[in-house]
């Protein structure tokens, strides 16, 4: 929570200047003069004369009738106390702004303002509680506000829509999701965003048991062709439709993709990207169908060596593997024990998996890794461990009374949160048998063309 709030701060002092009508310096040749309230708070905080400055906007705001100019220099002063570690101050100033000027365009960028205070305080239920207030507000017609200022926008949608997701409320998640349009100004940011937009929103449908709307979701992420980071959505298909014992009707339909795709982009010369439209498509239905055929495997080796042939980024078979050993993790334990133990090259996936999985079994799998294996392998695993599961002590005790006395200190590493995907391994509500759709969307292909 703190790091995206950490990263929005310059961001959010753009977008504010942008909306308190700060000039562009492409289409502007001089900058417009400050007012004489402006002038003289510019003065007094040039001077770090900080509590002359807060009581002469204070005085200003306490007038009858305040015009935007008071309203706009307050909030900027709130902003700059901020940024110069006067964070008392500048809570105060942002929660005047909201009381004097209720309905003003600046009431979302205070509650902002106020989130990312809260959040340097690791107040993180005060954050959501302003965040909430942020996305609440509703602007006047033709009026700017957070909406129209994308930074903003993104930062408050974000940070909300991941504290949803982490603390399963799927209702407020999904809704928070759909209205969350992430631009920040970077194409390649706003790609990553916008997939992992997506496949929160394919997880809160799932855990609420909305299963066609997440398959229609899924097909049509499929209808996009082969695109890296999009794996989820195909794997999911595969999970829904293997829970509700229709994978033959998976299989069908996916071959059903490819001719209709045929159809819909027919090779000629006057049009070169149908070739490469196609050919996209049919590599996604390959993979699809290639993940289909590791789904029905209970060759345990087989799922072990998908994940440790992963390099790079995460494949679809990989998913699978994951999935697969985490669902028969009676059975699949030893084995991943065993393979961790000869490959070196597979610990750390496998270490994360077993981290991943509540069970007895897994846990002692855990302590037996660490207290065999070399130092590495037991700051991993105690890693691993302490980062990711639920009252590590005893578990890290047990490492410590089995080891050496030079290692007995060796019980951390610099291990994350468990990755958003894993989400999706984990147990959940399963659709009915036979439940799911037997043919394909009839508008698949629809936002595909040109």
């Amino acid at each position: 929570m703190t790091r995206a709030i950490a990263k929005a701060i310059a961001a959010l002092a753009v977008a504010a200047a942008v909306l308190l009508g700060a000039t562009d310096s492409c289409t502007s040749q001089e900058p417009p003069k400050p007012s004489e309230l402006a002038a003289k708070i510019g003065e007094l905080t040039k001077a770090k004369k900080w509590d002359e400055a807060i009581a002469l906007v204070k005085s200003k705001a306490a007038q009858e009738s305040p015009g935007d100019e008071v309203r706009n220099v307050m909030y900027g002063l709130a902003t700059t106390l901020f940024f110069n570690d006067k964070l008392d101050e500048s809570l105060e100033l942002h929660k005047q702004v909201i009381e004097r000027f209720p309905e003003s365009r600046l009431t979302p960028f205070a509650w902002c303002g106020l989130a990312r205070i809260y959040g340097y305080r690791r107040d993180n239920d005060r954050v959501i509680a302003a965040l909430e207030q942020a996305i609440s507000y509703v602007p006047k017609p033709n009026e700017p506000s957070i909406h129209s200022s994308n930074v903003t926008h993104t930062f408050a949608y974000e940070v909300l829509a991941t504290h949803y997701v982490r603390t399963q409320q799927w209702e407020k998640g999904l809704k928070t999701l759909l209205g969350w349009q992430p631009s920040s100004g970077c194409g390649t940011c706003d790609a990553e965003m916008v997939t992992s937009r997506d496949s929160s929103i394919l997880l809160c449908l799932v855990r609420l048991g909305r299963f066609h709307e997440a398959s229609d979701r899924a097909w049509r992420e499929l209808a996009r062709g082969s695109q890296g980071g999009r794996e989820l959505g195909p794997f999911l298909l595969i999970r829904l439709y293997d829970e509700s014992g229709q994978l033959g009707d998976l299989g069908r339909m996916n071959a059903e993709l490819v001719a209709m795709a045929s159809k819909q982009f027919p090779l000629d010369e006057k049009n070169s990207q149908n070739y490469v439209r196609l050919q996209s498509v049919v590599n996604a239905s390959a993979s699809l169908s290639r993940a289909i055929g590791l789904a029905r495997s209970n060759d345990w080796e087989q799922h072990i060596d998908a994940i440790a042939a992963v390099q790079g980024p995460k494949t679809l078979d990989d998913y699978i593997a994951h999935w697969i050993l985490t669902r028969e993790h009676k059975q699949s334990v030893p084995s991943m024990v065993r393979a961790a133990q000869r490959h070196e090259s597979k610990n750390a996936q496998l270490i994360e998996l077993l981290g991943s999985i509540d069970s007895q079994a897994a846990r002692d799998s855990l302590v037996r890794l660490a207290a065999d294996g070399n130092v590495y392998m037991q700051q991993y695993v105690c890693g691993v461990i302490r980062h990711r599961m639920s009252d590590p002590k005893p578990l890290i005790e047990q490492i410590v009374a089995r080891v050496p006395g030079d290692r007995s200190g060796a019980t951390n590493w610099n291990v994350g949160p468990a990755p958003f995907r894993f989400q999706f391994f984990a147990p959940s509500t399963r659709p009915d048998r036979g439940s799911l759709p037997t043919s394909l969307p009839a508008d698949l292909f629809a936002e595909n063309k040109q």
